[in-house]
């Protein structure tokens, strides 16, 4: 089997294709053969997700498979109508016409959730009730009340509980959060432990070389006898058969002094060692017993742990003032908010709590104003609206301005500068002299 370039980007070459055959390739993937020996492979494996081409030579191994046997009689010989990438990212939704008299409603749309920890494949009908899943999740069933397995009837629609995609992505993900919280909480002790294993390391170290000093100490008290001229300078002396190495730039006495004074300080911090080594143990045997009850503990115990090892960040929201507060125009009834300096692009791009799906924009390649339509799915005409502010805001008259979601952007250590992924951009040959008028009447709001 050869699998060829991803779905989505040449979705328009397989609509109105018409499934021949359905099959399970693994547990984790869905075949559906078309034309010409063509066909589509989903795929939920975490390690490679998506929808793929594929072109195969031999039949399809047909699998028993109580999944494929329900939905067979309703998708075999439909035509797809519809291949898209729902609102929500990572759900795509492949919708599927049938032209067979024994099936009531003719729409079936199979949608497919390509999440970290519960992917899955729905069969739900143009009334967005579910008919079927592939897989089964106990959180599913457990913290889910809308998603239920149900055996439906070739010829009839079961009415059920519509699926909400919002409540399934936004389940998943809190999902994956407390998996990550987890994850990040064990990677900190086993660091922790690793952290003190070196410092009990270095402790030892340092005590061997403090035992050194003393008894160097004891030795270079018979230097006296040895007739030696004090004044003298030597780069080391030999004492009951052990050499002491000398600082040659300075006399014998002064290296006695160094080496009494170096011994006495030895002494002090080889008392303390005992402590040390002690509360290091202690130290570490109640982070290894924390770390061992990790995966056996309730999210608030996670919660209280987090507290215990200061992971727990408090977040103050920045109050608007004078200085930061970004400005804001009305056109047509939408709003669209800009800043024209440091404080008001980082307030406006990183503190200000809005919603993440409004749509910033900034200038590419240059610095430049940062601004948000407060809308999720801006037409042509406001999205080039808000490129003019953007342009405005650097006094430029033509140039390409790049705009994303909010949620897309990542704060860097320089104010009021971001790091933008997943952008579209747009080239403004012109300004609006409309909107260049209403830039300048524009006005700064307590937005809160």
């Amino acid at each position: 089997m050869k699998l060829n370039q991803y779905l989505i980007k040449n979705e328009k070459h397989y609509l109105n294709k018409q499934i021949k055959d359905i099959s399970l390739y693994s547990k984790y993937t869905l075949l559906f053969k078309l034309d010409k020996e063509e066909g589509l492979y989903i795929s939920l494996n975490k390690t490679k997700q998506g929808i793929f081409f594929y072109h195969v030579d031999n039949e399809l191994k047909k699998a028993e498979n109580p999944f494929i046997n329900r939905i067979y009689p309703r998708l075999r010989n439909g035509r797809i109508t519809k291949l898209s990438r729902h609102d929500v990212d990572n759900i795509y939704e492949i919708e599927i016409t049938s032209d067979s008299p024994y099936i009531f409603q003719k729409v079936t749309k199979i949608i497919i959730l390509f999440f970290a920890l519960t992917p899955n494949i729905y069969v739900i009908n143009e009334d967005n009730k579910i008919l079927d899943h592939l897989l089964s999740y106990r959180a599913d069933q457990n913290k889910i009340n809308h998603l239920y397995h149900h055996e439906p009837t070739i010829h009839q629609d079961i009415e059920i509980p519509e699926i909400n995609y919002e409540n399934i992505y936004y389940y998943a993900i809190k999902e994956i959060r407390k998996k990550e919280r987890r994850t990040n909480l064990n990677k900190y002790l086993t660091n922790r432990l690793k952290q003190l294993e070196n410092k009990k390391k270095k402790i030892e170290e340092e005590h061997l070389k403090y035992l050194s000093y003393i008894k160097t100490s004891e030795i270079i008290n018979n230097v006296f006898n040895l007739g030696l001229n004090l004044k003298a300078k030597y780069h080391q002396i030999l004492i009951d058969n052990i050499t002491i190495e000398l600082d040659e730039k300075i006399s014998l006495l002064e290296n006695v002094n160094n080496i009494y004074k170096r011994a006495k300080k030895a002494k002090n911090e080889d008392k303390l060692y005992n402590n040390k080594v002690q509360q290091l143990l202690e130290e570490y045997s109640l982070i290894k017993a924390d770390q061992e009850q990790l995966d056996n503990i309730s999210e608030s115990e996670v919660f209280i742990l987090e507290k215990k090892y200061n992971l727990i960040k408090n977040y103050i929201e920045k109050n608007i003032t004078n200085k930061n507060a970004p400005y804001f125009i009305n056109v047509d009834g939408t709003i669209y908010l800009f800043g024209k300096n440091i404080d008001q692009n980082d307030y406006l791009s990183f503190e200000y709590k809005t919603n993440r799906n409004f749509i910033w924009f900034h200038i590419k390649d240059y610095s430049s104003g940062h601004v948000l339509i407060k809308k999720e799915k801006p037409n042509e005409r406001e999205i080039k609206i808000a490129a003019t502010i953007a342009l405005l805001t650097k006094k430029m008259k033509r140039g390409e301005v790049i705009y994303t979601a909010k949620k897309n952007l990542r704060r860097t250590k320089n104010k009021g500068e971001a790091i933008v992924k997943n952008y579209s951009s747009v080239y403004l040959n012109e300004i609006d002299e409309r909107i260049q008028k209403l830039y300048l009447e524009a006005k700064r709001e307590n937005l809160h």
